[in-house]
């Protein structure tokens, strides 16, 4: 395969931050598209594979598949360059208008505030349905799928995607007991044999001791005791600030919409952050190309850190991407001898099926406190039209909200 050289996979990476709308679901299919059926420099199968370790550790996943690409092709400067490329752009967008937004004491009208999130819904919805078709074949990948959703929609803690995530993993591996899914009934299911196992191996381009991997995750833990210990030993706002955006992304399982609690906890309900620009804020996000912890410089531009925005909003992305990179570092290297065995496979299939599962939980609630009038459903649907025949999203969300304040006068 051919490799891309550092210049190409930074613009690569910054062309996809512009373009990538839609979400986490939505980034796997432009970088699939991308790196595997346009440029060829990974295969399908190795990107499934990354695919599936960034859905399996805490943080964002989908900037952690373009860390985990840039780190197999060019190591650690091609990590830094891949996610300095893709967030950028929504990064810098954000804080400008955190800025805007403070200065001018924004106030968006009702139903302005409620199209923007019937349209996030449509997003969201049409990223669960190609998620459902890739994702849930076989009946008990539905049944993963549903009880994941039933698990996060009732139990009354924020862990709950880690506890789903794994049970996942525990009714996969029951699966692997039975006789009907052993390994020769995978290989069947789903084209692995032992005659293509080998191209799971991610080959590194540069010498790389496993011995030494394992540093990765002993300074991920060390930060996160460290930042706890600073912010309770010497109370300010920066210490508290970075342990909460440290702590929200290494505790979080499920991708950007699931930190949501954890942010509204650490500076809403602390009183850092008022709760109308935190909402306001988060559906903005939902409307930008890129990863969604994009909304960290957001938040980060309105905190009392520092007297410049630009550099509250620095330090904010820094600090909430920082795990993914010591996550990525610390695994990848012994997730190659791992999915080496047949029967990981069937584990993958299981936790797939249960993000599907994440997802689906995600939009119920989101429907409930979005589709109240005819003019929102109105939005979601011609959202998801827009969607469903391909219409570019920039095209996309511009005619959805126009047809919509035209259609709120008449309701």
């Amino acid at each position: 395969m051919l490799k891309p050289t550092l210049g190409q996979l930074f613009y690569i990476f910054f062309s996809l931050g512009f373009t990538s709308f839609g979400g986490p679901a939505a980034h796997f299919v432009y970088f699939h598209q991308c790196f595997v059926e346009k440029k060829s420099w990974i295969s399908a199968t190795q990107f499934s594979q990354i695919m599936a370790l960034s859905q399996i550790i805490p943080g964002p996943s989908s900037s952690q598949t373009g860390m985990a690409i840039g780190y197999v092709l060019h190591g650690y400067r091609g990590a830094c360059i891949a996610w300095l490329a893709f967030t950028l752009p929504s990064a810098v967008i954000m804080a400008l208008l955190a800025v805007y937004i403070h200065q001018t004491q924004l106030n968006l009208e009702q139903q302005f505030f409620y199209s923007l999130m019937s349209i996030v819904l449509a997003i969201v919805t049409f990223a669960f349905w190609q998620m459902l078709r890739s994702y849930c074949q076989k009946i008990w990948q539905y049944i993963v799928m549903l009880l994941s959703c039933l698990a996060i929609l009732y139990l009354p803690f924020n862990q709950a995607p880690l506890i789903v995530i794994l049970l996942a993993l525990g009714w996969g591996w029951i699966f692997t007991r039975f006789k009907p899914f052993n390994a020769n009934s995978l290989n069947n299911a789903n084209s692995i044999n032992s005659a293509n196992l080998e191209a799971l191996r991610l080959d590194f381009p540069w010498q790389l001791k496993q011995a030494k991997s394992y540093l990765w995750l002993v300074l991920f833990i060390f930060c996160f005791a460290g930042l706890y210990l600073l912010q309770w030993l010497y109370p300010s706002n920066l210490y508290q600030s970075l342990y909460q955006f440290y702590a929200s992304s290494a505790l979080v399982f499920g991708g950007g919409h699931v930190i949501l609690p954890l942010l509204q906890n650490g500076f809403v309900n602390t009183q850092l952050l008022d709760a109308q620009q935190f909402e306001m804020g988060y559906a903005f996000a939902q409307l930008m190309p890129g990863p969604l912890f994009s909304f960290a410089a957001y938040i980060g531009s309105l905190l009392p850190l520092s007297t410049a925005p630009w550099i509250n909003a620095i330090l904010a992305s820094l600090f909430i991407f920082l795990p993914s990179f010591f996550l990525v570092f610390g695994t990848l290297p012994y997730w190659s001898a791992i999915l080496r065995h047949p029967q990981i496979q069937v584990l993958l299939l299981s936790v797939n099926a249960s993000v599907v599962g994440l997802l689906l939980a995600l939009i119920i609630p989101m429907a409930q406190r979005t589709m109240v009038s005819i003019p929102n459903l109105f939005c979601f649907v011609v959202m998801l039209l827009c969607l469903k025949f391909k219409l570019p999203i920039y095209i996309s969300i511009p005619v959805t909200l126009i047809a919509t304040q035209l259609i709120s006068l008449l309701f």
